[in-house]
């Protein structure tokens, strides 16, 4: 007879001289029904540089703990024949004056931040090197000028350690009311790439010198509306704001365009009154403006009845102090009021 043995990498067929193809076909289907994936070893360099400002530990391969080998190739043994193997690791700085910069390598392409010295479950699918860049540390002073109107990440008045050279993200963050307006330089070497946004890169190129960024902010703009009669406004803008509004304020960045509604409940609409912006169009119900100041509007409702008038000839018509028409024209003026009609 014939006799089958069968390993994770191969399969070895043993056979009497004998033609006998049934048993043939019997031993390819138990050698098919026994075999497995065959171990994959990768060839990993880990490297550290420069080499005495830190290490690498905390590894983890395929979920067992494992000691990687500093600057030195290791084995990474893949038992899903190249389906990949999860390691995880952390680069730490040697001392306190050092601090991790950020990987490079051809690893460090599947990386989802360069700049986070801890990885977590970064799959190895072949040969490759990761590489942990140190640098000297850089004690960056993060400070709001004013923290009633907004705060920084990380918080206003501490201080952080970042690497020398390495572009960081520091983000502003306005209260209630206030907004963004620039970033400062207070001292030190440091260069700020975006003063004007509230989330920016900002690189420490010294050690010394105390450097310092400061985030500015500034009250908004104040939109008070007011409603009188039985009314509401809608408002849209591009910020987020509810809808509809009764009698209220509301906080715009300056420059920013806002576009009122006015909607009768029971009385219809008369008018905009208005402090601080130009109304062209007072008897429309939709006013647009420009932040730029801190307008009062004012919509009026009142009940009102529809005059119509019809001209004929070259001339035209005027109601109080309406836009003239050619030859006809619908009026809405208030009840029991008296009109002055001009022709």
């Amino acid at each position: 007879m014939s006799r089958i043995s069968t390993q994770k990498s191969m399969c070895s067929f043993l056979f009497r001289p004998r033609r006998r193809v049934g048993l043939w076909l019997t031993g390819v289907m138990a050698c098919a029904a026994t075999l497995g994936f065959a171990d994959i070893t990768n060839k990993v360099y880990f490297g550290v540089t420069p080499p005495a400002y830190g290490y690498l530990t905390n590894a983890v391969v395929n979920g067992a703990p494992v000691t990687l080998a500093k600057n030195a190739t290791n084995d990474i043994v893949d038992p899903t024949d190249g389906g990949g193997v999860p390691i995880s690791l952390e680069a730490k700085a040697a001392n306190s004056v050092q601090i991790f910069s950020y990987w490079s390598g051809s690893l460090a392409a599947d990386l989802p931040n360069v700049g986070d010295a801890v990885v977590t479950d970064l799959s190895i699918l072949g040969d490759g090197d990761l590489i942990a860049n140190f640098t000297n540390k850089v004690t960056l002073k993060v400070s709001s000028a004013n923290t009633v109107f907004g705060n920084t990440i990380p918080v206003s008045g501490s201080t952080t350690g970042v690497p020398l050279g390495r572009a960081v993200s520091l983000t502003a963050v306005p209260n209630a009311g206030y907004e963004f307006w620039y970033w400062t330089n207070v001292s030190g070497n440091v260069s700020v790439l975006l003063t004007n946004s509230a989330t920016t890169l900002v690189t420490a190129n010294a050690t010394t010198g105390s450097p310092e960024v400061r985030a500015y902010f500034k009250a908004k703009r104040t939109l008070t509306v007011v409603v009188t009669g039985l009314g509401q406004v809608s408002m849209s803008s591009d910020v987020s704001l509810p809808d509809p509004i009764i009698t209220n304020k509301y906080y715009f960045a300056d420059g920013e365009t806002v576009t009122l509604t006015a909607i009768g409940l029971g009385q219809s609409f008369k008018k905009w009154e208005a402090i601080g912006i130009p109304v062209l169009s007072p008897y429309q119900p939709q006013l647009s403006f420009v932040m730029t100041n801190n307008p009062i509007v004012t919509a009026t409702f009142g009940n009102l009845v529809t005059l119509t008038l019809v001209s004929g000839g070259n001339g035209n018509v005027q109601v109080n102090s309406e836009t003239p028409v050619e030859s006809s024209g619908t009026f809405k003026l208030d009840m029991s009021s008296f009109a002055t009609i001009t022709a």
